[in-house]
């Protein structure tokens, strides 16, 4: 009995504290990155990156993405495509927010994100906008990269097609410098959603 009531305590804490559970409320999220199916849609923008399912490190959902960079590009990418219900959920919002997991014992994670939008209607191909992101102090684990969208991001055609890229970026210090420092190490994205 006196187990049961210890156990009982434990998961009311945890519920109430629930910052490293999986979040199971997933409606509001236009990719979940729950399946197979949904990462077959992911692009590397020609930069070499890998996606793979992980179901070790999730925060919302069965399943996070590991991103596996190429060691050589400037810039890791993953481009998707928004168009349909993604895009209706989409439109009118001022703010995208992405959940990245920077491993601890990494020793370079990305730094810097970068938020880019084309117009694809019809197989064509014009640059929206790009937005950098709401900059936040990282810290190892779980992040939340928020990007305020411009007018023109949030402003498109209901019916149009469209590719969102994002940029996973570090630089060697000093930042000023700009000298980007390609990703090598593993990091993990889980669930993008409108705010």
């Amino acid at each position: 009995m006196l187990n049961t009531i210890i156990l009982l305590s434990l998961l009311h804490f945890l519920f109430l504290f629930k910052t490293d559970l999986p979040d199971q409320d997933t409606t509001s999220y236009l990719w979940t990155m729950d399946s197979q199916e949904e990462i077959s849609d992911y692009g590397n923008d020609r930069t070499g990156a890998i996606f793979e399912l992980n179901q070790n490190t999730v925060l919302i959902g069965n399943s996070s993405v590991e991103v596996i960079p190429s060691g050589s590009a400037d810039d890791t990418k993953l481009s998707l495509p928004l168009r349909g219900e993604r895009l209706d959920k989409w439109v009118g919002n001022d703010k995208m927010a992405l959940n990245i997991y920077l491993p601890e014992e990494n020793h370079v994670n990305p730094t810097h994100f970068f938020l880019g939008l084309a117009d694809v209607t019809d197989g064509n191909w014009s640059w929206v906008h790009g937005t950098y992101w709401d900059e936040i102090e990282l810290k190892d684990g779980w992040n939340s990269i928020t990007y305020t969208l411009s007018d023109s991001m949030k402003e498109l055609n209901k019916d149009g097609e469209y590719t969102i890229f994002i940029f996973f970026t570090a630089y060697l210090p000093p930042l000023e410098d700009n000298i980007k420092l390609p990703l090598h190490e593993n990091f993990i994205i889980d669930g993008i959603k409108m705010l």
